[in-house]
């Protein structure tokens, strides 16, 4: 069963129930998170093509339609780390979905591929794109390669079993290689304005909630340092933007308003609740890790 990062079950208390999940606080480490089963289903079932193209349960409405917003972040981010000496060489991207991102990353010199469990998003990467994404989660993807980076974008907060991710992580970077993670915070001005109207609360689909200090010291006990702590202004869909508002305030008043602005339309998301992390893999001088 998904738990906090270190298995500190009895200091988990539930603070709410939404889509019918309890959603429980850890007060010794601060994560909060939603209990289900560590099983590789959960991911078949909440990240399917309805996840992508429906714009239910905090997905996308079309994804594709994001092409250009996530190829110039995947630049972005490319550019972060060339700024604090981080060399190019072979990227791993994680829930690299059609991968835009990961275009944007080979763009500016890296080696990349990708990884992605939905089938529709890794053919549409692999035959329009013409990238290498393989169809797989990160908790059961296996490979001989080791990587100069990895890179995980929005993608922590689905995991099914971080244990096995951080185990994965430290398996497919070599001492000295980097990680890049994009997500969330729960504890941003944004998240506690809105409380529970936050898009985010999102169960089953969302299943972990993090602050930038619970992710970094989760990362900290498992052979991780810090390098970086930014934010990277966000470019969102209006169609993407009018569902996510529309779905959590479930105002006809608002979704008329949003129906104003031109779907094609982008605009920038001030990303307040959205911070990334570089982490550096530390020697490995042991091979038990923390939870």
């Amino acid at each position: 069963m998904v738990n906090c990062p270190d298995n500190c079950e009895i200091y988990h208390k539930p603070v709410n129930k939404i889509n019918n999940y309890v959603i429980y606080d850890c007060t010794f480490c601060d994560h909060r998170f939603v209990k289900i089963e560590k099983e590789p289903e959960h991911v078949t079932a909440n990240y399917g093509d309805t996840y992508f193209f429906s714009g239910e349960s905090g997905g996308y409405p079309d994804y594709l339609k994001e092409s250009e917003v996530l190829f110039q972040r995947g630049k972005k981010y490319a550019e972060i780390l060339k700024k604090i000496g981080i060399k190019e060489g072979n990227l791993l991207d994680v829930g690299s979905a059609a991968g835009f991102i990961l275009k944007g990353f080979i763009s500016e010199g890296w080696n990349g591929e990708g990884i992605e469990p939905n089938l529709t998003m890794v053919n549409y990467a692999r035959n329009e794109l013409g990238l290498n994404v393989s169809q797989a989660s990160l908790e059961q993807f296996e490979s001989a390669i080791k990587y100069d980076c990895v890179i995980m974008i929005q993608v922590m907060a689905h995991f099914y079993d971080l244990e096995k991710v951080i185990s994965k992580l430290n398996s497919l970077l070599d001492d000295g290689k980097y990680l890049l993670i994009e997500t969330w915070d729960r504890k941003s001005i944004t998240a506690k304005v809105l409380g529970w109207k936050w898009h985010e609360y999102s169960p089953p689909t969302v299943i972990h909630w993090f602050s930038a200090k619970s992710l970094i010291k989760m990362f900290e006990k498992n052979n991780f340092s810090l390098v970086k702590k930014g934010r990277l202004f966000k470019k969102i869909n209006v169609d993407h933007a009018r569902t996510l508002l529309s779905e959590k305030f479930k105002s006809k008043l608002l979704f008329k308003l949003l129906k104003l602005i031109p779907d094609k339309m982008n605009f920038i998301y001030p990303s307040e609740d959205l911070f990334y992390i570089i982490l550096k893999k530390k020697a490995n001088e042991s091979k038990a890790y923390i939870f």
